[in-house]
């Protein structure tokens, strides 16, 4: 149930929590929001400082989301492919307000990474939440995710997207347009 490298939750401790939030929703009404994290540009770190420091940066990166995420049924989950996907019971707000701080946490390592314009290794954060309800299901909220997570990518990396203006159409209680923060740029 848990990843070798980074000691997270594995993809089957993910599902299994991701299917039992969701149903918790369903029951409660109460949103649900999936943060996917990528280390920004981990190929090039990889290929710059080796397998190893690839690992270590990896375990890093997984410190610092456990530093921030401390709330009983919060789930992190592992960092394969430089991707980790976390569940809870937040919402939109809350979410975007977790995110910046495992930004920022890891920032505050300040781990070398040579070939990111930062000079230190970042991360990009895509936030997704919506109310489980009947005609929605938890891959919905896993898709919302990825796609603001690209966003953040495409933006630029080391900063945080919200893909509620995708979600606000499916589910009418959340937000009415995008939510963005840029997180903390290093000169």
């Amino acid at each position: 149930m848990t990843d070798g490298l980074t000691g997270l939750a594995n993809r089957r401790r993910f599902d299994q929590c991701l299917a039992s939030e969701w149903r918790r929703g369903l029951r409660d009404r109460k949103p649900l929001s999936l943060l996917m994290i990528d280390a920004d540009l981990f190929k090039s770190y990889n290929d710059t400082y080796g397998h190893l420091r690839g690992d270590s940066c990896l375990r890093q990166i997984a410190e610092a989301a456990l530093d921030v995420v401390a709330r009983p049924g919060d789930l992190v989950h592992d960092l394969a492919r430089g991707v980790c996907r976390y569940p809870a019971q937040y919402d939109s707000e809350g979410a975007l307000d977790v995110a910046g701080e495992i930004c920022a946490a890891l920032r505050s390592r300040k781990l070398p990474h040579s070939g990111n314009p930062f000079g230190i290794m970042t991360v990009s954060v895509g936030c997704a939440t919506l109310i489980p309800s009947f005609g929605l299901h938890s891959v919905n909220l896993i898709e919302f995710a990825d796609e603001a997570l690209y966003k953040a990518k495409k933006e630029g990396r080391n900063r945080v997207c919200c893909g509620s203006e995708n979600i606000s159409a499916a589910s009418e209680s959340l937000d009415d347009g995008a939510t963005q923060t840029a997180v903390g740029k290093t000169a």
